[in-house]
């Protein structure tokens, strides 16, 4: 198994049939075995966000999981009628961007976070 699920970075080479406009841009993707200092992304198949310049690339890296993530846990919430749900590790990244989620539909939160 390859490690890594999500990946951000600037395209240095194109293959035949992707559009010459995509060299060097910046974007963010999710793929299996992004744990690399190099990826080959199939452009038909893969899944990426074309970036604006001024991104950074670090923050972009993450774009994908968590908050995906986050939004379906929501959903799970919200399905099941909560109006508070308690989130362990509520300093990760993950548990950050549920509660600001929450927050927008009037949702509370018992947040634990350990030493």
């Amino acid at each position: 198994m390859r490690l890594g699920g999500e990946a951000s970075g600037t395209i240095i080479a194109i293959g035949e049939g992707v559009s010459e406009t995509l060299l060097n841009k910046k974007i963010s993707f999710h793929v299996q075995g992004t744990w690399s200092q190099y990826r080959y992304l199939d452009a038909k198949n893969a899944h990426f966000i074309v970036l604006h310049d001024s991104q950074d690339l670090k923050l972009a890296a993450a774009a994908w999981i968590n908050p995906l993530t986050a939004i379906g846990q929501l959903d799970i919430i919200e399905e099941r009628g909560s109006k508070c749900y308690v989130a362990d590790a509520a300093a990760s990244a993950l548990n950050k961007m549920l509660i600001k989620l929450a927050r927008t539909k009037g949702i509370e939160s018992i947040n634990i976070v350990r030493k």
